[in-house]
């Protein structure tokens, strides 16, 4: 019993001397932690702004070690004194480098902002850069009025609306003016790009980057990718523009492009394509059951899946998903892909329009797609066996 307590005692007489280096040890762990805050130098702009989008500024900067960065925007009001407003700090840039370039974007029109750049480094050490002066430009004449009834932000999701403009005219739509607009939660632009033709359907990308929907010559089949400074960073266009288009851009092997596209979990896209089927004795009338049938052209839309290279992945026809023989209002007019296969081959092109498809969704949950068909009236999801699970 005696050596049991000794060893007992032995071993509480060690314990404060445990103690005592450890409390050492952390406190030298303290003194040799960073509390050096980063450098930032070299802030610039390292172009003026595009005349098509002039509301995203090209930034660049510089730290001497790695640091992700935060900005906050100050706008300063008032002509004889300017005041200086807050208006919002963004966190941006989360992962860790020296060199740093970045759009920026959110910046009103008309006005002059003070910006602040704010470095962090790995051990939390934060310092500020000296503050940038922008001055934006003014909206463009032909800028498309907006006017707000009701904003009430604290109901809104956080970020931008983005949307498409076209313009009417006498003739129909102005095939020479289009705008991509971004407003935030109170309606203002901040962001804007303006095209010299019409720009449908638009979509921002897991890269940072908007792609939009087009037309040429009125044919149905462009695609194009752009930063949001405005640069074109690739384009994807269908046969009925093969001649019609830069060499540079990604041929997708079907006869159109139109309308919608979404950009899937695996990195492809999933768009809205069309081909044409001849059918015998097709109706002559969308009204009356007994008038005299004949054998029609008819324009089916497609779902096609393509890659980043262009590459056709898999397509769904919805002829052969619905009945080609079921046709709703409109089902039988001639005129809308009159041109794009024109422009195929036909001379003399009298296809009907059986569907026209406007829009695409992909449910992730379900690994399906939702396809809203204006001229058969329905609202349809197909899986990727080409099973139609329902149609409302």
């Amino acid at each position: 019993m005696l050596g049991r307590r000794t060893s007992k005692t032995r071993s509480l007489a060690i314990r404060p001397k445990l103690f005592l280096l450890l409390v050492a040890l952390a406190a030298s762990s303290v003194a040799c932690a960073d509390r050096t805050p980063p450098t930032i130098y070299d802030v610039r702009v390292t172009a003026s702004p595009r005349p098509d989008a002039p509301l995203g500024i090209p930034i660049e900067l510089s730290s001497d070690e790695p640091v992700r960065l935060s900005v906050e925007l100050l706008s300063t009001t008032g002509s004889d004194v300017p005041s200086i407003q807050k208006l919002e700090t963004i966190d941006f840039q989360p992962v860790f480098r020296t060199e740093h370039a970045f759009p920026l974007v959110g910046l009103r029109p008309a006005t002059s902002y003070e910006i602040r750049f704010i470095a962090t480094d790995k051990s939390g050490n934060s310092r500020q850069a000296p503050p940038l002066i922008i001055e934006t430009a003014d909206l463009p004449s032909d800028f498309p009025p907006i006017e707000v009834n009701t904003s009430d932000p604290t109901r809104m999701e956080p970020g931008a609306t983005l949307f498409s403009v076209y313009r009417w005219n006498a003739e129909g739509r102005d095939s020479t003016y289009g705008f991509l607009v971004a407003v935030d939660a109170t309606g203002e632009p901040i962001w804007y790009y303006r095209t010299d033709h019409p720009i449908s359907h638009a979509i921002p990308l897991r890269n940072g980057n908007l792609l939009y929907q087009t037309t040429v010559d009125s044919i149905s089949g462009l695609q194009v990718e752009i930063d949001l400074l405005g640069n074109v960073v690739n384009t994807w266009h269908s046969l009925a523009l093969d001649t019609r288009v830069p060499s540079e851009s990604f041929l997708v092997s079907v006869d159109s492009l139109h309308h919608d596209v979404v950009e899937l979990p695996n990195g492809n896209f999933a768009t809205l394509s069309t081909e044409l089927r001849t059918y015998a004795d097709y109706p002559t009338s969308e009204r009356e059951r007994d008038a005299p049938k004949t054998t029609q052209e008819v324009v089916g839309d497609i779902i096609v899946e393509f890659g980043r290279d262009g590459t056709v992945i898999q397509q769904w026809h919805l002829l052969d998903i619905l009945d080609p023989y079921r046709i709703g209002y409109d089902s039988l007019g001639t005129n809308y892909w009159a041109t794009t296969y024109q422009a195929l081959g036909k001379s003399e092109p009298n296809v009907t329009d059986w569907s026209h498809a406007n829009a695409l969704d992909y449910d992730p949950n379900t690994d399906s797609f939702i396809i809203s068909a204006r001229h058969q009236d329905a609202i349809v999801n197909i899986d990727r066996t080409g099973t139609l699970r329902w149609i409302l």
